[in-house]
């Protein structure tokens, strides 16, 4: 539903500027919601700005733990999805 997917992109960006305050750009939990906002974003149809998001989330992804690099390879997987 589309008012649902743009309630979940204005939730998931209030979250990720409140995460942004407090976390460093390579925290994995601020990865974790950028992943979020990027499949939101794509299923938007908004895919430059799901793109941006999920390659700032694979970044930080891939210098942290071996289940945040796992996780770096699903968000590569979603992201090449889009194209």
């Amino acid at each position: 539903n589309q008012g649902q997917t743009s309630e979940a992109i204005e939730l998931t960006r209030a979250a990720l500027e409140l995460e942004g305050r407090y976390a460093s750009e390579d925290d994995t939990g601020l990865a974790r919601t950028r992943a979020k906002l990027g499949f939101y974003l794509s299923r938007d149809g908004r895919y430059d700005e799901a793109l941006a998001q999920d390659d700032a989330a694979i970044v930080a992804l891939e210098r942290g733990s071996p289940q945040d690099r796992l996780e770096a390879t699903e968000v590569m997987r979603s992201r090449a999805r889009i194209h």
